[in-house]
């Protein structure tokens, strides 16, 4: 197995995204934060959406 060479990620000027060369991208880090933890926003309407759900037994009640 080779190893993994740095591939140098460096912080963009306002420090609010990263950049990755070998992928050409620059991810927004508030939004990476956000998909891997969730929003009070998202966290809320998963809730709701759980909250509108019921079971046979639930409906039959």
């Amino acid at each position: 197995m080779a190893a993994l060479k740095s591939s140098r990620i460096t912080p963009s000027p306002n420090g609010l995204a990263l950049h990755w060369p070998r992928l050409d991208t620059n991810p927004d880090v508030p939004r990476l934060i956000e998909s891997a933890f969730g929003s009070r926003r998202w966290m809320q309407r998963i809730g709701k959406l759980e909250g509108q759900r019921c079971s046979a037994v639930q409906a039959k009640a």
